[in-house]
């Protein structure tokens, strides 16, 4: 039993550990939050929220397991201070889960879980790379690559593609294919669409190209425009020997005969008006040529003398 002087130092020390115990089980980090997986042609990212630490920096580290036996893993994301982890997932077709922990110091939060991950059902699929569409007479040529590079626990990809004035979609398994007999100078617009696992991806964006003619056509078409050069000969020829042959049928055509005004015509339908034998038989005596004015004397004189001739 301690003396009566030592009570008072062994409450104390007594003290400072119930304090230092407190102290440690009060001062603890929060778990991450908003744990987010996106994976894109099976390119997988996990992140989460910062956490804010007490005294420093703060490190994140990501265990994973099979959902069905609960056995955690380490992964490559251990110590790290960027609130993401690139993984690559080696069992795409089984649920895996994951979980996050920050730590500081001798500090660390609970583990924070994600909602299973299954990448051939949850990852994205993008469409075909290096889309190339050309064209060739009457037909078009369509290469590319698939979204990604053949993983080696994956069967093939199969290809649909959509294209205008076509209700066929059949799938194909080659990155080449040849469309034939189109419309000649035609253009065909085309969208690619990858599908894996009876998974369909991202469609392509929109590719189009214009056929050209055949050889055949070409040949056609010089055929027509030569025998429209000689036609258009023939009948230049054709004219320039009819003008010559028949220049007075031409000369009428080109010149109709006179006729008579109507106002003209109504005029010489008057009876009063000279008639036109009168005007014919007139037209060959002489006019006068000199009008002369004489006086009242010289009148009266002219009469005096034409009476006294015919009495």
């Amino acid at each position: 039993m301690l003396p009566l002087g030592e009570w008072p130092r062994f409450l104390f020390l007594w003290w400072l550990l119930l304090s230092a115990v407190v102290e440690g089980f009060s001062l603890s980090l929060p778990a991450p939050q908003n744990l987010t997986i996106k994976s894109y042609n099976f390119q997988n990212v996990l992140s989460w929220s910062p956490v804010r630490g007490i005294n420093g920096p703060v490190i994140y580290s990501v265990q994973w397991c099979l959902e069905y036996d609960q056995i955690w893993k380490e992964v490559n994301c251990r110590d790290i201070t960027k609130p993401e982890c690139d993984f690559e997932s080696k069992k795409d077709i089984f649920a895996v889960i994951f979980r996050v922990r920050a730590e500081e110091g001798n500090l660390k939060s609970e583990w924070t879980k994600t909602l299973p991950f299954v990448a051939n059902k949850d990852t994205i699929i993008g469409p075909p790379r290096e889309i190339s569409v050309t064209s060739q007479a009457n037909s078009i040529l369509i290469s590319f690559l698939p979204p990604f590079e053949k993983r080696s626990n994956f069967s093939s990809f199969d290809y649909t593609i959509y294209w205008e004035n076509s209700a066929d979609t059949s799938p194909i398994t080659t990155t080449v294919h040849r469309f034939k007999n189109l419309k000649e100078r035609t253009t065909y617009c085309f969208r690619i669409q990858a599908r894996l696992h009876e998974r369909k991806g991202e469609k392509s964006g929109i590719y189009c190209a214009k056929t050209t003619i055949t050889e055949r056509t070409r040949i056609l078409n010089c055929l027509l425009i030569l025998a429209s050069v000689f036609l258009m000969l023939a009948l230049v020829f054709s004219l320039l020997i009819i003008i010559r042959k028949y220049p007075n049928i031409i000369k009428s055509f080109w010149q109709p005969p006179l006729t008579i005004p109507s106002h003209y015509a109504e005029d010489l339908n008057d009876p009063q008006m000279i008639t036109i034998e009168e005007f014919q038989n007139s037209a060959g005596e002489n006019p006068w040529d000199i009008i002369s004015v004489t006086s009242k004397a010289e009148e009266d004189k002219i009469l005096t003398s034409f009476t006294s001739e015919h009495s």
